[in-house]
């Protein structure tokens, strides 16, 4: 009687079990999912027994097999700001280089990095107050084969080694000198004649560029007002070879004084001229007419 019981009761299991709705987790992938666990989730509602379908595998060996991985990379040396040489190594796929024939720039795309494991088997989490039955069931296998990654490595070199593409050496910045870039030309032209009679100094009273100017011997108030930072580096999210810098613009007001009679003055503009990473101060001789009569 008790035999017919327990055997009527075990039919009774397998049943339930197999007739519930089941929800599969397959393995993790990766290199190693053969050797990964597999489970399997039988449940009806929150309210019944949820079994658990575990098989783990058993290896009698393991063999390290090595894999050869090809990387291709590239490299070229800049000078920095303090005028020394610095060395950039990035993955080719990423670098992008505009070649031309004295000079070349190179673009390194920044990528965020991603964790792997992030997608990792996702196990869904039920209420304590459901029992869970876990049944194992074992696999032995011969051998399980782990890939060991060797890199080997292939460089192009740009600008120094023995096969390099171009003997050329780039700045580290270089400078974005905006819509009004310092000119000598058009300066001494701007300055060749002011009318004192008008206050707008016959539509020369003020000027824009992207420099710092001093005026030395210039028989006229010069205001400066608008003055923003003589740096500022252009944003950008990917690492540029050479790095551009932005020369902030400047404007120039110029008062005008009280002359009675025309003159020449010949005076002296300083300037910030600015060149491979580097602003360095310059001047230039200008000559200009002051015409009162």
């Amino acid at each position: 009687m008790w035999i017919l019981f327990l055997l009527a009761f075990a039919v009774a299991l397998l049943v339930a079990c197999t007739s519930n709705e089941e929800l599969v987790l397959g393995p993790a992938d990766g290199p190693y999912a053969d050797s990964a666990p597999q489970n399997s989730f039988a449940k009806k509602n929150a309210a019944d027994t949820i079994y658990v379908h575990d098989t783990i595998v058993v290896y009698k060996d393991t063999v390290d097999k090595e894999v050869e991985i090809e990387s291709s990379y590239t490299s070229f040396i800049y000078r920095d700001s303090a005028n020394h040489l610095d060395t950039v190594l990035r993955e080719s796929t990423r670098l992008t280089c505009d070649m031309e024939e004295e000079s070349f720039s190179c673009k390194y795309a920044m990528q965020p990095m991603i964790n792997p494991d992030l997608e990792y088997k996702k196990m869904e989490i039920y209420p304590d107050s459901v029992p869970v039955v876990v049944l194992t069931d074992t696999i032995h296998k011969d051998t399980l084969f782990r890939n060991t990654f060797t890199k080997k490595y292939d460089t192009t070199f740009i600008n120094y080694g023995k096969n390099r593409l171009t003997d050329y050496i780039p700045p580290e910045y270089v400078y974005d000198l905006g819509e009004h870039p310092f000119d000598s030309t058009a300066m001494r032209d701007f300055f060749d004649t002011l009318d004192v009679r008008d206050p707008q100094l016959g539509g020369n009273n003020r000027i824009v560029v992207n420099s710092q100017l001093s005026f030395t011997g210039f028989p006229v108030v010069v205001m400066r007002v608008k003055n923003a930072y003589d740096f500022a580096e252009l944003v950008d999210v990917n690492r540029t070879w050479p790095a551009k810098r932005r020369v902030s613009a400047r404007e120039y007001v110029f008062e005008n004084i009280n002359m009675k009679s025309d003159s020449t003055v010949t005076w002296t503009l300083g300037f910030m001229h600015y060149e491979n990473g580097v602003g360095e101060k310059d001047s230039i001789q200008v000559t200009t007419f002051f015409k009162a009569k």
